[in-house]
């Protein structure tokens, strides 16, 4: 299974963010173990760098980076793809962002915490719990 991780998703994975950790230690073992495939908007590291530098040393905030990048599959963000987020019905841009990424690549589903912004969105969205329970693994 192809999945996209939320910036908020990897923020509790990265930030060991109470009561998420758990849940989303286990979706990143599973993309560690190969078992789903994850994927993070290339936006979406840069936002993910912004609020952990405020909240780590730099130099870690570096290093969660560089695992993230390491990690993960990276979901390319250019002119054609903000164009299709800009015309689709959902509230948020950046949800619409993320959901564009995801019909792009053919991804099977989002997982995020903030799931109201995805209500409209054709590609199914779990949250972390509902993934884990959804998640087909060879």
């Amino acid at each position: 299974m192809n999945f996209l991780m939320d910036t908020n998703v990897n923020l509790d994975a990265y930030l060991m963010r109470q009561p998420w950790y758990a849940e989303v230690a286990a979706i990143v073992q599973l993309n560690l173990s190969g078992k789903a495939t994850g994927f993070v908007l290339a936006s979406s590291i840069t936002d993910t760098f912004y609020i952990l530098r405020k909240q780590l040393p730099q130099t870690l905030a570096v290093d969660v980076i560089k695992l993230i990048l390491q990690d993960f599959e990276i979901c390319p963000v250019d002119k054609p793809l903000l164009i299709s987020a800009s015309k689709m019905p959902g509230p948020d841009f950046e949800d619409n962002v993320q959901i564009a990424c995801a019909i792009k690549m053919q991804l099977d589903c989002i997982v995020t915490r903030d799931q109201k912004g995805f209500l409209q969105s054709p590609v199914p969205v779990f949250s972390p719990a509902e993934f884990l329970v959804h998640v087909k693994v060879p």
